[in-house]
């Protein structure tokens, strides 16, 4: 028997803000599954990518013929649902006996809405996959019914059906990396970084510890694998694809300070000489930061959110002002350049507190040059946020994930325009006001700065077809003015 599994294309929206900084990197949720099929059973596994280059413009009726696979598993995020949904009927009308199994972060949070609203979708996975796909694999092969398969849900006698939840997968280290592609497939380079460094992305650690309220995965369990393992394998992508870089794909790759240690000493030992990037929290001991400079780290991104203390406590970030500025500065300061991302928009947020977002980040980018990327607050499916949009009336009480909507707010703010934001004090009109305001507050730092960050991060946009920027430069002499005021206060 024949497994395919398939990643839908991303998402195409004239004002995505994220299209600044997408970069192609290797599905590893179906490249875990993929290895974990191939050690576990004995059937062949084809991965379709739909995001890669050779795919695009290609129908997905051609992709998909002369595929003799039994099972076809798609994976997908909320921007890709549409996509998703688009692969499963294609794979339904070519082969309608086929068995069609989705899952990832969206699909996992609205599996009875996706079977309700999507009748291709025969059943999704709950969870991580590993285990789940081997046991639907193998009772399908065997002829038995999926009572006894573990975190699924499907229908049965037209009724939808919720299995109990598979365990938590805890050995990671026993997951062998799947390597069956080229570097030229998925041609990576270190995630903001000044120059383009030719690199690879790799896994040392699963789930989240931290319940911040609009994320998806908040509370999962955290789980690391052996720093000689992940080490292991960064190895042997040096020596097959000679690349120089490491992006760490861990949600927050310095959740236990005792294996960011155990990771950076053994990176020291072998001497590899790899720069790299990771997501990381700026409530960790500073001095893990020189260890991980000397390591080879030279880009971090962190999820700040907010400038407003009571905004960071509401959404359950758990930090403070003051140690936002201080590791922006202790990174600074070891030549470690930083992607802060903000929000806006969160429950109870008002313009008193959207102010201090705005002062935080004028401080952090005049200050240490580093720029600080601002969108939205969205919803996601499973995030405490949803539950109080829906309580609240935000979302209507009949709303499904599968409703084709079109939200106008969105490519104003310029995002994709698939995801509904979450609305509440701050009007629209306030909301657009501030995006206006921090462009123009960019460019008078970018215009003002020596760093050699700000400058070149800001030519790095430009180059990738992000010209919201320069339309402001021939705003009228108001916003002249504006920049001009904004420039003698910068030091």
């Amino acid at each position: 028997m024949k497994i395919t599994l398939i990643q839908p294309a991303k998402s195409v929206s004239a004002g995505a803000a994220t299209e600044q900084y997408w970069q192609l990197t290797r599905p590893l949720s179906l490249f875990y599954l993929a290895s974990s099929i191939e050690s576990r059973t004995v059937h062949k596994v084809e991965i379709i990518d739909l995001e890669q280059r050779r795919y695009q413009g290609k129908p997905i009726k051609e992709v998909l013929k002369n595929n003799e696979s039994r099972i076809f598993g798609i994976t997908s995020v909320t921007h890709t649902r549409f996509e998703a949904v688009k692969v499963a009927e294609y794979v339904k009308k070519l082969y309608p006996k086929s068995l069609v199994v989705v899952g990832g972060v969206h699909f996992m949070h609205c599996a009875e809405d996706t079977l309700r609203r999507v009748p291709e979708v025969d059943i999704v996975v709950r969870g991580e996959g590993e285990i789940t796909i081997v046991e639907i694999i193998n009772n399908v092969d065997e002829g038995k019914d999926l009572r006894q398969v573990k975190g699924i849900t499907y229908r049965e006698d037209n009724r939808i059906t919720n299995n109990p939840d598979q365990p938590i997968f805890d050995d990671l280290d026993s997951l062998q990396p799947y390597t069956k592609f080229s570097w030229d497939e998925y041609p990576e380079h270190i995630f903001g970084y000044l120059e383009p460094i030719r690199a690879i992305s790799v896994m040392s650690s699963r789930g989240c510890p931290y319940k911040c309220i609009f994320c998806s995965k908040a509370g999962m369990k955290y789980r690391t694998r052996k720093a000689k393992d992940v080490v292991n394998e960064i190895e042997s992508y040096r020596d097959k694809f000679n690349i120089e870089g490491i992006n760490f794909l861990d949600l927050t790759f310095t959740a236990n300070p005792h294996h960011v240690r155990a990771m950076c000493q053994e990176l020291i030992g072998r001497n590899l000489k790899l720069k790299w990037w990771c997501e990381s929290r700026v409530n960790i001991p500073l001095e893990l930061l020189e260890l991980m400079k000397k390591a080879g780290c030279v880009s971090i991104a962190i999820g700040v959110e907010s400038g407003s203390p009571r905004i960071l406590s509401r959404i359950g970030k758990g930090i403070s002002v003051s140690q936002i500025l201080s590791f922006c500065k202790e990174c600074h300061d070891i030549d470690i350049i930083v992607q802060p991302y903000f929000m806006f928009s969160f429950p109870g947020e008002d313009e008193q507190d959207l102010i201090e977002t705005s002062n935080l980040i004028d401080r952090i980018e005049r200050t240490y040059g580093f720029i600080c990327p601002i969108q939205p607050t969205m919803i996601f499916p499973g995030t405490e946020l949803e539950a109080i949009a829906r309580k609240q009336g935000t979302l209507p009480h009949d709303f499904s994930w599968y409703d084709r909507v079109e939200y106008k707010l969105n490519a104003k703010l310029n995002q994709l325009s698939n995801i509904p934001l979450y609305i509440d004090k701050l009007l629209p009109a306030t909301m657009q006001s501030f995006i206006v305001d921090r462009k123009v507050s960019l460019i008078a730092t970018f215009a003002g700065s020596h760093s050699k960050v700000a400058i070149v991060q800001g030519l790095q946009r430009l180059a990738k077809g992000d010209f919201s920027l320069l339309k402001f430069m021939f705003f009228p002499k108001f916003y002249y003015k504006y920049i001009r005021a904004k420039l003698k206060n910068i030091k």
